[in-house]
């Protein structure tokens, strides 16, 4: 019987939650064991006489274009896979959806679910571009605590609802929307990347052939945002050679959300646009470049840092555009 992907749950004591979330939408995702394999040849032989697998290092990845709800769901720091508290949760679970030999799928809880109840839910990037659709990026990173496997196979399980979030044409998803940088009001921007700068390490102990330890290393956003106005860069009213600082009340990135069920977006003073603000250090990384016939094209990057009271990157995902 064949499977396709459906759908991530998140079922996790973080962020306050209470009861499980379903992320929608996703466009991929995939479950790597990792086997660390070897094998030796011994004296007197010619051929392997022995062979160990020595680890199995699970990590996970998974996209989806439903970001305000994944960003509900996970925040924007690296989420510790928790089950302990009051409701009791169950951990982060990935869906196959069975099918029919016609194709269908098939009815009933004949589905595989695969979940993960230890390790650490890793935010990696968000990005936009002109006329596309803002996609967020995972990892997993997968440990054992229990006796349980590390990843807990279920070929009895039934379909989370996925609710109305997918429509045809432009249901709940969101594109580029207007961006400010350090008081620069931006024209012509074409793309926008936020890498989260979440890093995590694993590491096992007493020859476990699964990771059994993991620790949170940075948070470190970066935003880049690339376009087609060499103008950027300016000396004045504009992001000048030695660069800039920008601050939480100076400058935003905002994601427009699409109308849903129409070729048309939500209006700005809606409070279902996705708002981005930062403080760091902002720089051009690319003044023009160009091929031919084509648009030059300048890049700003955004560094970002804590100052001890204020987050580096904060979101909003019920924002009005103003």
């Amino acid at each position: 019987m064949p499977y396709r992907i459906h759908s991530v749950r998140n079922d996790v004591a973080a962020l306050g939650n209470t009861s499980a979330i379903t992320i929608p939408d996703c466009l991929s995702f995939s479950i790597q064991n990792n086997p660390d394999l070897a094998s030796a040849v011994t004296a007197g032989e010619t051929m392997a006489t022995h062979a160990i697998l020595r680890s199995q290092r699970v990590t996970c990845s998974f996209d989806t274009l439903a970001i305000a709800r994944a960003l509900d769901a996970t925040g924007m720091t690296t989420q510790p896979i928790a089950t302990s508290g009051s409701p009791a949760h169950t951990g982060l679970i990935f869906y196959l959806e069975a099918l029919e030999t016609t194709g269908e799928a098939s009815a009933g809880s004949v589905h595989r679910s695969l979940l993960i109840s230890s390790g650490a839910i890793i935010p990696r990037t968000i990005s936009a571009s002109h006329g596309g659709d803002a996609r967020i990026s995972y990892d997993v990173a997968v440990i054992k605590k229990t006796a349980a496997n590390a990843i807990v196979i279920a070929d009895n399980a039934s379909l989370p609802t996925l609710a109305s979030n997918a429509t045809l044409y432009g249901g709940n998803t969101w594109t580029i929307g207007p961006i400010t940088v350090g008081s620069v009001t931006l024209s012509n921007y074409r793309s926008v990347e936020i890498d989260f700068g979440n890093v995590v390490n694993t590491g096992g102990s007493e020859s476990a052939l699964f990771d059994t330890h993991i620790e949170t290393v940075t948070h470190a956003p970066t935003i880049t945002i690339r376009g087609i106005d060499p103008t950027w860069f300016k000396e004045s009213s504009g992001i000048p050679i030695a660069g800039t600082f920008t601050y939480h009340g100076m400058g935003q990135v905002y994601l427009r959300k699409r109308t849903p069920g129409a070729p048309s977006y939500v209006a700005d003073n809606t409070a279902e646009h996705i708002k981005f603000t930062s403080q760091g250090i902002v720089a051009m990384q690319t003044y023009a470049a160009g091929q031919g016939h084509q648009f030059a094209e300048s890049a700003i990057v955004i560094k970002t840092f804590y100052d001890g009271a204020n987050a580096p990157l904060i979101v909003d995902t019920t924002s009005q555009i103003t």
